[in-house]
């Protein structure tokens, strides 16, 4: 009998590790899902227009295009979210780079689609080649410089 308790107690002891490990593996998101899940949210923002919603996701020296700040790239998408009733963001392709040497930068480029209902955006339905560079601040990945062309 007791080695019957021995082998009951151990059996719970390791299912209850089991379980610690597992759902502690759970709270660790790797750093290219925490900035995936930014980029979609940040997609999300902007089709829903909500503007706003963008400045969670940006570094407090955040610069776009070598000239707009934070506040002028919300502006920017404000005035774009009033001239459409309806913007689509299609992400064509996407890749993030965590910086071997100092993990807590990272890159991403992206190819977009982008469209509005009062036309396209770009007009002619042309790719928009976006690339991102990012900061790790603590534990949140914040986009500190954001460039884009039109191909």
């Amino acid at each position: 009998m007791a080695h019957y308790k021995f082998l009951s107690r151990c059996t719970n002891t390791c299912i209850g590790l089991f379980l610690v490990l597992t759902l502690s593996a759970c709270d660790s998101t790797p750093d290219e899902e925490q900035i995936n899940a930014a980029i979609e949210a940040m997609s999300a923002a902007v089709e829903n227009k909500q503007a706003s919603e963008i400045g969670d996701y940006l570094h407090d020296d955040f610069l776009a295009n070598g000239k707009m700040n934070a506040k002028q790239v919300r502006q920017l998408l404000m005035l774009q979210g009033m001239r459409h009733s309806n913007i689509s963001i299609t992400k064509v392709s996407s890749k993030t780079v965590i910086d071997p040497v100092y993990s807590d930068k990272a890159e991403t480029t992206l190819s977009l689609i982008i469209t509005g209902s009062s036309g396209g955006l770009p007009n002619d339905g042309s790719v928009r080649v976006v690339k991102l560079e990012w900061w790790k601040d603590g534990s949140d990945w914040k986009v500190l410089k954001a460039s884009w062309k039109e191909y």
